[in-house]
């Protein structure tokens, strides 16, 4: 009977603190990691860049505005960030409640070439039909006299019809050029191509990411037939004053960027412009003829950031750009020639305001 009893109470202790372990796992939390992730070398932020757990690879990625949010058990783990052209960062965190973090990477990764070979899997995921470009795989591919066309490159792409050859100018999955929606900074723009359909209106110097939505729109942009393009400024160097220049048989292009306040604000302009019309009027210079023609375009993009505090980040933009068509001919009552002259183009203003309200929630609010 003695054995019977001490049997009875150590299953009674063994059940008992199982129980107990079972309750403290069950009652063990989670938090949510949220921030942003940026260049190391400019402050600019990552759009794109993803965030996982080591151990158990749970992970996200971060959202156009380089924001993330990433929900885990209390406890220690270490977070692992990377993005492409940049070096894997690896962090350990102590989880105990929700926290936010901005997280730095730092580029200039150069890594051996790997062969991947695998099966598609059947099941859709939710960025079907979408594509990322960035501002280096645009220098990278087909380009008309050395000028690096976004929209020549977005060609290239499934489901992308690019019409006339050497036009800038595309159709998606079988619309016309006019159903597709083209976004700068959440801007829409209706011009959207340089002398006559040659050139895109957009300089790729003054890009950050371009996004091609070719089908299953998100719902955020609306009702549009064909297709989504969405363009994003970049928002210059946090870090240090930098400029870049560059001189094509077209146009020539400049692009300034530095901190107004060092790891706070920074600010980004980029000019573009061809000298087409003085190749002209040279031409009917040595040809002595009593009338000319000419044509010129310029782009001009403006940004303004500055982080106002740890959850909110405001920005400035603005663009123009333009195309100009004119003639001049002698007039044989006026010493004056006459001059008749054609102009269109675009001009934009926005604010936009990011704010993180808390782990799960993130707001964009743009005025334009």
């Amino acid at each position: 009977m003695t054995y019977t009893i001490d049997a009875m109470r150590k299953a009674w202790m063994l059940w008992l603190a199982g129980m107990m372990v079972a309750v403290a796992t069950f009652g063990q939390g989670k938090h949510t990691v949220y921030g942003y992730v940026e260049d190391a070398a400019s402050g600019e932020r990552l759009p794109g860049a993803t965030i996982h757990e080591r151990d158990s690879r749970q992970g996200v990625a971060a959202n156009g505005y380089g924001f993330f949010a990433l929900v885990l058990p209390e406890g220690r783990h270490v977070l692992r960030a990377n993005h492409v052209g940049y070096a894997l960062t690896e962090m350990e965190i102590e989880l105990t409640s929700d926290t936010m973090l901005t997280v730095k990477l730092v580029p200039g990764c150069l890594l051996d070439s790997v062969d991947v070979r695998g099966t598609r899997p059947r099941a859709a995921g939710p960025s079907l039909g979408s594509y990322s470009l960035s501002p280096g795989q645009v220098r990278g591919m087909a380009s008309v006299l050395g000028e690096a066309d976004v929209f020549k490159a977005l060609q290239f792409l499934p489901g992308v019809n690019g019409g006339q050859e050497g036009m800038a100018g595309f159709s998606v999955r079988g619309g016309s050029p006019d159903q597709t929606q083209f976004l700068l900074d959440g801007l829409p723009v209706y011009n959207v191509n340089h002398a006559f359909g040659y050139f895109s209106a957009f300089n790729g110097e003054a890009l950050q990411d371009v996004e091609l939505h070719a089908g299953s729109l998100p719902a955020r942009y609306g009702g549009h037939l064909a297709g989504v393009v969405e363009m994003r400024m970049r928002e210059g160097n946090r870090k240090r004053f930098a400029g870049s220049a560059h001189l094509s048989p077209v146009a020539g292009s400049v692009v300034v960027e530095g901190p107004l306040k060092r790891d706070r604000a920074s600010f980004l302009v980029s000019a573009r412009r061809t000298w087409l019309d003085g190749v002209l009027r040279l031409g009917f210079l040595f040809a002595d003829t009593d009338y000319a023609v000419g044509y010129n375009f310029y782009d001009l993009n403006a940004k303004v950031n500055w982080e106002a505090g740890e959850r909110d980040q405001l920005f400035l933009s603005f663009y123009n750009g333009r195309d100009s068509h004119f003639g001049e001919w002698e007039n044989a009552y006026n010493k004056k020639p006459d001059r008749t002259s054609f102009r269109w183009g675009n001009v934009s203003v926005a604010a936009r305001w990011n704010h993180v309200f808390s782990s799960r929630l993130f707001s964009n609010v743009t005025l334009y």
